[in-house]
């Protein structure tokens, strides 16, 4: 009686743990993780991986589009109501340094900004291991709601993006959230914000916000044809949409 008294106790004290499979974006040193619900595939992906079989896909092709977007991770998940939600990893990989850190003023902007640049009626900070400046907007352009979180860390901006045809529930941003909260990129893990985000002076690694928007925007054009090609030719059947 006793050791099944300690086991509900220890039930209720200790959280859930959900395992899931972890993937490996190597480039970069990032590992997240996926549940078994997810569909994922990578760069690293071989030509024989279950993702290419089941969505009747072309491993040349697909990861020629990955590559050309700036792509490194490519995610979807089948809700109970048989939308897909698609979870996607950008970077434009490029390092930026400046003489001096940004104070929060200038944080703001660039952060306000970003939001600005999508669309979003607003930012907000989301933190776990690391700060992401999260924004939700509709994008026109695919006709897909997007939840979108920003890294910056070691020099370098990162994407985590996703995205579905319908707004999001509370239940599937808690599952996106899940995904976002398993992440760790390896490295010195210096990010631009020093300390809690209520003090009066916050210290941001130097990052030029105008060159780095733009940069990346140059790249990501330069795939989007190519990307909407295979939307319209190969990823149609699925309702998958960049």
């Amino acid at each position: 009686m006793k050791k099944l008294l300690f086991v509900v106790v220890l039930f209720l004290l200790c959280p859930v743990i959900v395992f899931g499979e972890n993937f490996e974006i190597k480039e970069y040193g990032i590992t997240m993780s996926f549940d078994k619900n997810w569909d994922v595939f990578t760069r690293e992906s071989g030509k024989n991986d279950y993702f290419l079989e089941k969505y009747d896909l072309d491993y040349d092709l697909l990861q020629k589009n990955l590559k050309d977007n700036l792509i490194y991770l490519y995610a979807l998940h089948e809700t109970d109501a048989d939308e897909k939600i698609e979870f996607i990893v950008m970077t434009n990989g490029e390092k930026v340094e400046e003489d001096r850190p940004m104070n929060l003023e200038e944080f703001e902007e660039f952060a306000s900004m970003l939001a600005k640049k999508y669309g979003a009626d607003d930012y907000e900070i989301y933190e776990n291991n690391y700060k992401y400046i999260k924004y939700d907007y509709y994008d026109e352009n695919v006709d897909l709601y997007c939840s979108e979180y920003f890294l910056y860390i070691d020099s370098i901006g990162y994407f985590f993006t996703a995205r579905k045809e319908t707004p999001f529930t509370d239940e599937e941003i808690a599952l996106i959230e899940n995904v976002i909260d398993s992440i760790a990129i390896s490295g010195d893990g210096i990010q631009y914000v020093e300390g809690s985000f209520d003090d009066e002076v916050q210290e941001i690694k130097g990052f030029n916000y105008q060159r780095f928007i733009i940069n990346f925007i140059v790249s990501f054009l330069f795939g989007i044809i190519t990307w909407t090609i295979v939307n319209k030719y190969i990823l149609k059947k699925y309702r998958i949409k960049k």
